[in-house]
This record gives structure tokens, C-alpha cells and sequence, in this order.
């Protein structure tokens, strides 16, 4: 039987917050496409004690619980169907994760997956670059636990996941060998003439939006000094001057890190910020995958 759906959504537990996706599907020459609809992003930062703890305690399982509950209630409401939910690098450090992904399932048949650090860096493979040449781009999602980095070219596609991410690094859990990994990987990628450096989800746009680029991209230079200006900061100030969120006020300056160490092997390459999730990527693969799926 056909699934014939108007509407479908994914869900993404992150190690700073939950992302809720939902998409118009529409059919063209046998053909199905998601268009975004709706994004919602609700802050349940699990990385604190995944990171510190290695364990998600009871009040903050309750939260992440009781938040997915209200998701899909909502989504029941509006005859929306959520097909898939994916978990990242907090709960694949945790002790835990299994668990609380049972008990998600149980509450609202969402079938959970903890994704490995290479399935989630592989997602990437599904960005769409309509206005950037696929050979000279490099993808890079820098979320709470983790980065994912993509590149495709020169007949090659390399994709890799490391343990840095800005709550990791803010909670002192990164080490040197994790940096130093990430360098000698970036040394596999053939091409030092990288201009587009891609960086997907939030930390990438408020980046951009605070260094107002009009014309959405900036240098490292221009990194560099956005760094040391939140460095120079306190936590209201940051949240007041630069109009940030709470849960990325304390966590900007160590995503800007990243960014600025990936960089720095591509002399010539500025940051660009995209609308694209990882999320999307969980979308796509869908369709690709169940054949089922179709515009109502």
C-alpha cells in the first residue's frame, strides 16, 4: 500500500537542540521532492552530560521526552507524518542512548536511530549545490558533539566525522589528538584551492549575520576577529549586543574555531552559510530509499 502523503517530517536530536523538518512532497516525472515547509528548533542540550557524564540524566531525558511528545502531537493534529528520527554525537556517547530511544519509540512510534559519526558525515553527500561548483566545495556541519566534513572531486569523495563541537569544546572535553586528527585529515583532500567552505546549520548563519556579509560569505581574517570579540564578551553580552540566542551565546566563539582550523588549509576560501540541515539529508535519503513515499 502506498503511503500518499501532503506532508511528511524528520527529526534531528542534536547535542544542543532538537530540529524538527517538515516538507511538501510533489512528484515530477516519476520523481518525488521534498520542499521545506516548516522548521522548528527546540534547545534540549544533551551534550552537557554526555560530554561530562557520559550518561543523560533523568530531568534532561524528561525534557528531550516530554519535547518530542509536543512535536508530535502537533504533527498528529495536522495530519503530518513524521517518517524518520535521528540522533547524533550526544547520544552515541552516552551510556544511555539506546534506551531513551526505545522509550521515545514507545511514546510516539517514532523509530529513533543513532546514527554512527560516518553515516552522519556521509548525509552531506545529499547537499544540494545548486550555485556552487560540486568540485570546489567543501561541506562542513559543525553541530554540538561533532564535525562532519565533505568533499567531492577530483574523483574522489571523502567524508569524515570528528569529536569536536562547540558544547564538547565548551565543556573542555575535546583533546589534542582530536585537533591534530582533523589536520591530517584535511591533508587527503587533493585540491588546496578550496573557495567555498559550506557551512551548514545555524552556527555558519549567525557567523555570517554578525559580521553582516551582505554577500554571505566571510574571510578567516574575519573570523579570527569575530573570536576574539565574543572572547572579550561575558555571556550577557553576547546575548545582548549580538542579539544571539541563549543556547548558542556560550558556544559561538568554539564553532568559529573549527571553522577557522579548516580553513586555514585553504588560504584562499571564505565561509559560506546554507539553509540546508542535516535534517534535509535524512529527507532525501528517504525518498531515495522507500519507494512508497508519494505526493498526495
Amino acid at each position: 500500500m502506498k503511503n500518499k502523503a501532503k506532508r511528511l517530517a524528520c527529526i534531528d536530536i542534536g547535542s544542543n537542540a532538537i530540529k524538527y523538518r517538515q516538507y511538501r512532497i510533489s512528484s515530477k516525472k516519476s520523481k518525488t521532492f521534498a520542499e521545506l515547509d516548516t522548521f522548528k528548533r527546540i534547545s534540549v542540550r544533551l551534550g552537557t552530560d554526555a560530554f561530562k557524564f557520559k550518561k543523560i540524566s533523568s530531568e534532561t531525558e524528561q525534557k528531550l521526552l516530554e519535547s518530542i511528545i509536543r512535536l508530535k502531537e502537533k504533527a498528529d493534529k495536522k495530519d503530518i507524518k513524521i517518517i524518520s528520527g535521528v540522533a547524533t554525537s550526544a547520544m552515541r556517547t552516552v551510556s544511555n542512548g539506546h534506551k531513551i530511544c526505545k522509550k521515545i519509540t514507545k511514546k510516539t512510534d517514532i523509530e529513533i536511530k543513532i546514527l554512527s559519526g560516518n553515516e552522519e558525515a556521509q548525509l552531506l553527500n545529499f547537499f544540494n549545490y545548486k550555485s556552487f561548483k560540486k568540485e570546489e566545495t567543501v561541506v562542513v556541519d559543525i553541530g554540538g558533539g561533532s564535525t562532519e566534513i565533505f568533499y567531492q572531486g577530483s574523483g574522489k569523495n571523502l567524508a569524515k566525522s570528528f569529536p569536536l563541537g562547540a558544547v564538547r569544546i565548551l565543556e573542555k572535553k575535546d583533546s589534542p589528538k582530536h585537533w591534530d586528527n582533523l589536520k591530517e585529515w584535511l591533508t587527503k583532500i587533493p585540491s588546496k584551492n578550496i573557495k567555498n567552505i559550506i557551512g551548514v546549520g545555524g552556527n555558519a548563519r549567525l557567523i555570517n549575520e554578525i559580521i553582516n556579509k551582505q554577500d554571505g560569505k566571510s574571510s578567516l581574517d574575519e573570523l579570527r576577529a569575530l573570536k576574539k570579540e565574543l572572547e572579550n564578551k561575558n555571556f550577557e553580552e553576547k546575548v545582548s549586543f549580538y542579539s544571539l540566542p541563549e543556547d548558542r551565546a556560550d558556544i559561538l566563539e568554539y564553532a568559529i574555531a573549527i571553522f577557522a582550523e579548516i580553513m586555514e588549509f585553504f588560504p584562499n576560501s571564505y565561509l559560506f552559510d546554507s539553509s540546508w540541515n542535516i535534517v534535509d539529508g535524512v529527507m532525501e535519503k528517504e525518498l531515495q530509499g522507500n519507494k512508497n513515499i508519494q505526493a498526495a
